[in-house]
This record gives structure tokens, sequence and C-alpha cells, in this order.
């Protein structure tokens, strides 16, 4: 059973690194101890957003005034939002480059933003995705420069503020997080800290910004009460938390699945002795319903990822791996729906 888990554990790291090559993600392997292929898709695939219609909130910092072209450009992303249609092209560039775990630059390993506080953030443009383009303009047409600031769970986006590129220290601003904790009190409660009395000094946004390039995680300090940040932090080699413990969940369940293959009265096992099948080696593939065993031409599927997402080079890499996009043939909403009473959702 041990030597299985061994076979499936090089097999998933395997499938990780067809799909980072699939998706021409950055992976430069400088540091040994953070070259883990599934690391590295992972630290992709918890930022990829899955198309689906989601409802829409609105913080306290909505309504706001925009120039012309951005307030286009915003309108826009937000019918994608309620529709279900695809997002990530107006995702930062280094979710697929620059952000590379295995990189020697710290603070260019993941985005410390969503690492910290799980908060995402897109470029709003009015210029149209040109065809064949990964990434959509990171300007305006007249020049400006903006971003939207939102947390997405499931079924829900919840959008917290847009602010100008250029503003500084703006990916540590503790007013998107004051934000976050006015407009949604319920979602904050969960990361609070009990019994720990927070520092009466405020903690500046450049200071915060070296904190996290380093691989220091600090206590949110809101109102005089201390929270956890609800991104799960950053380790020590300023990696994400969420990252690593998806990964160790992971390979978790891929030793579950050994032993579930090599269980004698186990349907695997059973299959294996119905066929007269000798000696069978058994490996793991992916499939178009996801993760499976597999020993020669015969599968036995048992679903890991609920989806992949797709991309434009997809067609090249067909023969070596069967990818699918999520389901995102559901009806969209017919208006979003502005609230801001988000509980715990938001997880």
């Amino acid at each position: 059973m041990n030597n299985l888990n061994q076979i499936f554990q090089a097999d998933l790291n395997g499938i990780a690194q067809d799909l980072i090559y699939i998706y021409d993600l950055e992976f430069k392997r400088q540091i040994d101890g953070l070259s883990c292929p599934l690391m590295r898709w992972l630290d992709f695939r918890l930022r990829y957003i899955d198309p689906k219609p989601r409802q829409i909130l609105f913080s306290d910092a909505f309504p706001k005034k925009l120039p012309k072209t951005v307030e286009t450009g915003f309108l826009h992303i937000q019918n994608l939002m309620g529709m279900g249609e695809d997002i990530n092209p107006y995702q930062s560039k280094s979710i697929q480059r620059f952000h590379d775990i295995s990189g020697k630059q710290k603070a260019k390993r993941t985005d410390l933003l969503w690492a910290d506080w799980n908060v995402f953030h897109l470029h709003i443009t009015d210029v149209p995705i040109k065809s064949g383009e990964l990434f959509s303009e990171r300007k305006c047409s007249d020049g400006e420069s903006w971003l939207l600031f939102f947390l997405v769970d499931n079924d829900t986006f919840a959008l917290i503020d847009i602010r100008e590129h250029n503003e500084d220290g703006l990916f540590s601003d503790h007013e998107l997080i004051s934000l976050i904790n006015h407009s949604w009190p319920d979602y904050m409660k969960q990361f609070l800290l009990k019994g720990l009395i927070p520092s009466r000094r405020p903690i500046s946004p450049q200071e915060l910004k070296k904190l996290r390039a380093v691989g220091i995680s600090v206590p949110i300090i809101l109102n005089g009460k201390a929270y956890f940040g609800p991104g799960l932090g950053i380790t020590s080699a300023a990696t994400s938390t969420r990252v690593a413990e998806s990964a160790d969940k992971v390979r978790y369940w891929i030793r579950k699945i050994s032993e579930i293959a090599t269980n004698p009265e186990g349907q695997i096992q059973r299959h294996i002795l119905d066929n007269c099948v000798k000696q069978p080696t058994l490996n793991l593939c992916i499939t178009p319903k996801g993760l499976a065993i597999f020993s020669g031409s015969r599968y036995f599927c048992r679903k890991i990822f609920s989806s992949v997402p797709a991309g434009k080079n997809r067609q090249k890499s067909r023969d070596r791996l069967c990818l699918r996009r999520p389901d995102s043939s559901a009806s969209p909403r017919s208006d979003p729906t502005r609230g801001r009473n988000m509980g715990s959702r938001m997880t």
C-alpha cells in the first residue's frame, strides 16, 4: 500500500507539472524546497475564478463617481460577473507570470494581498480584449488606470472598492479591510482573535508591505479588536498558507485513494480479480470527469477536482490531458442584487 501511495503521489506531481505546461505558468524551480509542481499549480488554481453566475453585493464605498471610461469598464465587468462569464482575463498577468512560488524573490511568489486578506483585484478597462489575447488591457482608452477589489465565493461576488492603480500603498491599505468589516461584519467575525490584546500602534501600509514581502503575517486591528487575515496568512517563505494547506489535503486524499485501491474487498481489487489481471500496474491520470485510477486501457474513475479551467492553448494538449471548463450553463441572474449581510459564506 505504501508503495502505491508513493506511485500515486508521484503521478499527482506529474499531473500538476503537465497542467503547469499547458497553462504556460512560470515555474523556474530556483528554490529546492519550493519547487513542488502541486504547490505551483494550486497557487494558480485557487486564484482562478470559475465562470458561473453569482450574486453581486456592494460595500459601503458604492455608489462611486468614476471617470466615464472607468465606469464603462466597470459596468462591463459587473455584467460579466452576474452572467457567469469569464473574468479571469481582467486579473493581473502575474497569475500566470511573475508570481512563481519557486522563484528567488520572496515578494513575487504569490499575490500577497490575496494570500493575507483574501482580496482579489481586476484591471478595469473599456478596451475590448483582442482576439487571441489571454489578458485585457491594463488601462482604459484614455489612459485611466483603476482596479476593482472584491471577495468571491461559490455563489457571491462582494465588491469592496474601485481605486486608482497608482495610489501609494494601495495593496496594503487598511481601508480595504475596514470596508469589508463595516459592510459585512458577520464575515469578519469568523476571523476574530479572542483574548488577544492588540497593539495600540497602527501598522502603516508601507510597513505591512515590507512585512508581507519577508514572510511575516500580522493581525488586523479594527476598532480595538484583532483579527486573523481572511486569506489565512503568509508563510515564512512568503507563500500562501492556504495553498500549503490545500496541497496537504490533496495529498491526504491521494493516500486514502491508494488505500481504497489496495483493499482486497474493494471495488478495484475485485474488478482486477474478476478479470484475471495479474500484477496490475495502477497509476493516476486526469480525465474529463476528474482524477482517475487506471491500469492499461481500463479506467477506475474517482473524482478529486470538481473541474480544471481551460486555457486558450488547450487544443495543442488534447492528446496529453483531457480538460474541461467548469459548468457555466446555468441561467444568469436577471439583475445584480445589492446587499451587505454576507454572514460567513465568504470563506
